[in-house]
């Protein structure tokens, strides 16, 4: 038979273990890049503006030089995606 008070402590831990940073950061560990980038023309589609970036930089592309020149098919395309 389990110890109930095994499978307590082992489910502590792992909560403890969760919550803990896995190392600490400081101001130096990272660096902020913010690239000048294509802004949208109305103010509803900032959305899937940021959706379409976040796509194309995580295959690889520079922002900066990323432009959607179908704008207003930028919505019908995310649907047909979905």
């Amino acid at each position: 038979m389990l110890d109930p008070n095994i499978l307590e402590n082992k489910v502590m831990e792992a909560k403890r273990k969760k919550s803990e940073p896995v190392a600490p950061l400081s101001p130096t560990d990272y660096s902020l890049y913010v690239p000048s980038c294509q802004k949208q023309a109305d103010k509803s589609s900032c959305g899937v503006f940021a959706l379409a970036f976040a796509v194309e930089v995580a295959l690889g592309a520079d922002p900066s030089t990323i432009v959607f020149v179908k704008e207003a098919q930028m919505k019908d395309h995310l649907k047909g995606c979905l």
